[in-house]
Parts: C-alpha cells; structure tokens; sequence
C-alpha cells in the first residue's frame, strides 16, 4: 500500500541531513522546546519534554550506531511554516487573530499572564517553535509515506481546527499534513488517523475530511466534550477514568475493511498513570504494548506511518516516550533505512 509516487521538491518536505551518518526519519530541531521567561511553568505542560526525548535518543543512536562526529541523526525541517502555508487550511481571520491577539493566544493556550506580553514576544517565544512541530509533523508524513515509517518528536495538536485553538494546540499540524498530502502527493490519498491520547481529536474531526477514517480512543468525561466533533469519528472506543493496561491495550485498529495509505497515529501519553487532565492508569510499559501494536498493524499491512506525540502532563512522560521508541527499534518494528 504504501505511495511511491511522491511528487517533486517542495519547501515542506524540504530538509537538511548529513551523508555521513545512519538514515533515520525522526524529525526534530532544538528550536520545538519553548522558554518563556519560566511563564511555560505555568502550564502543566513540559514544554522541554521533545528535548530530553531526544536526548535519550541521541545517547541510545549513539551507542546502536555509533558516535558520527556528533551528528544528532535527526532530519530537520528547512524552514518553519509560513503564514501562506497555514492558509491551505486555515481562515485569514484565524491567522491574524493567532498573530495579532495576546488574549487569543493566551486562551488557546491557556497560560492567561500571556495577554500581558507584546505579540512580538509571543511570536518568537513561542508560535514559533509550534510553527516548527507543525512543519516538522508536515515533513515526518512525506518521509512516512517515502520510506515507511516516520515519527516527528512534537505535533499531534489534535484540538485545533481551520478556524479555533484550543487546549495548547495552537496550528492544525494533522488537518494541514492531510490537505498537503493531497495537494503535493495525491490527491486521493486514504488516511487513517489512530488517536490514543486521553483527550477526544476534536480539531481535525471539525474539519471533516474526505478519504479520512478517524480511530479515536479517549476519556469521554474530559475536555473537549466536543458532540459537534464526535459525529465525524468513524470509531470512537470511550475509555473510562481510572482504566488499566489489561483493558486499554485489548482495543484494536479498525476492522471497518479502510485500508489506508497512511496511519497518522496521534501517540499522546497522557493516558499515563497520575496523569492529572488524562485520569487514566496507563503503565509505561502499557505505552510501549501501545505503540507495538499501532506500529505491528502498520508494519504486517505494508502502510506507511507517520506517529505524532501530543499530549502528556508529567516530567516522566519524556522518558517514557523515548524509552517506547528504543523499544520499538530493539524488536524491529522500525530500523534505520539502508
């Protein structure tokens, strides 16, 4: 299933790597991590949490493959994207509020001092390393679609839509990866979104796509609770509070017969037991099951994959996610491309 048919060079799959060094599509910049006078504290969020994923990804490349002259292994971004490039999916309005507003900014992402700060400072500080996941999840799809698998260390900002942010999420990285697809890749493309975050996708299922088939897995008794946004879930499997591994993991992928080009699969950890917005008791080790079966499905159906990382509340969640990655390349699940 998976697309050889990949168009020419295009800005947004444009990205920068080194010859000498193992060919891995994980997509990461230092610029993700946000640090905003210590205000990102304010969050529950860890916003350094894709740089110490790296990290720990670096040290265990390092050690499978060997040091590189320092070479990080990661592929980067060329650019981040643009205003122009946002407006494939998203409203003129939307873009201006998202870059004019302090208190539009500021409620989208729930931190309310920020409606104190010049939009200058909010741009660089922080709608620019979002600008950056956001093409960085852009990028992971093309590679994805390419070379069979990809993960991008950011993005799965679920809860954006053409024309509103929400909780944290402020670019729609998911609908935006699927219209580029389509507009540089083919445009019949089949897409099935594989969302295990604790929180309902309900920023791409306002957008209601063609060819998309939506697996949702999610806390029902937490935010969103979005009913405009259910009705485009092909697939909701409702989860309640306090589940564990032994229950979670017995969800499956769809046997609805979609049989997609590419798995968008929204990996958010806040499922993670103590979680305090997810109220599920996932164990890491039930994250890693997780992970195994998504990518197990993707790798015995020959359908490419492309995994986001989204959401997740606690200083452990970097770890764990790094740790479920190793493990998906200790049991072959993804390996370098030769």
């Amino acid at each position: 299933m998976r697309n050889t048919m990949i168009s020419s060079a295009h800005s947004l799959h444009s990205y920068k790597t080194c010859d000498n060094k193992p060919f891995i599509p994980i997509v990461y910049r230092n610029d993700y991590d946000i640090y905003f006078f210590k205000i990102e504290n304010i969050h529950p969020f860890d916003t350094k949490k894709w740089g110490k994923i790296a990290h720990n990804l670096r040290q265990y490349f390092q050690t499978k493959y060997g040091d590189h002259s320092g070479n990080d292994f990661f592929i980067s971004p060329s650019h981040s994207i643009t205003k122009d490039e946002l407006s494939l999916v998203h409203t003129k309005g939307f873009i201006c509020r998202m870059h004019c507003s302090p208190l539009s900014v500021a409620r989208a992402a729930e931190v309310c001092p920020l409606i104190l700060c010049p939009i200058c400072i909010i741009e660089r500080k922080l709608l620019q390393p979002i600008k950056w996941q956001t093409s960085g999840s852009i990028l992971a799809a093309f590679l994805a679609l390419k070379y069979g698998w990809a993960i991008n260390l950011g993005g799965g900002f679920h809860h954006c839509s053409a024309n509103r942010a929400q909780g944290f999420c402020l670019f729609a990285d998911i609908t935006l990866t699927i219209r580029y697809l389509w507009q540089e890749v083919r445009p019949e493309l089949n897409v099935l979104i594989v969302d295990c975050d604790a929180h309902e996708g309900n920023g791409y299922a306002r957008d209601v796509l063609a060819m998309v088939y939506i697996l949702d897995l999610f806390n029902p008794y937490i935010f969103p609770d979005d009913e405009k946004a259910q009705t485009a879930i092909n697939r909701a499997i409702h989860l309640r509070p306090r589940i564990e591994d032994t229950d979670h993991i017995k969800a499956t992928l769809t046997d609805d017969h979609f049989m997609p080009d590419l798995i968008i699969y929204n990996a958010g950890t806040d499922i993670l037991s103590g979680d305090p917005l997810g109220r599920l008791r996932i164990s890491p080790n039930g994250i890693a099951k997780r992970d195994e079966i998504v990518f197990r499905y993707a790798k015995e159906n020959d359908i490419s994959i492309v995994m986001l990382l989204s959401g997740g509340y606690q200083r452990n969640n970097a770890e764990v996610i790094a740790n479920s990655i190793r493990n998906l390349f200790d049991n072959h699940f993804i390996d370098a491309i030769k």
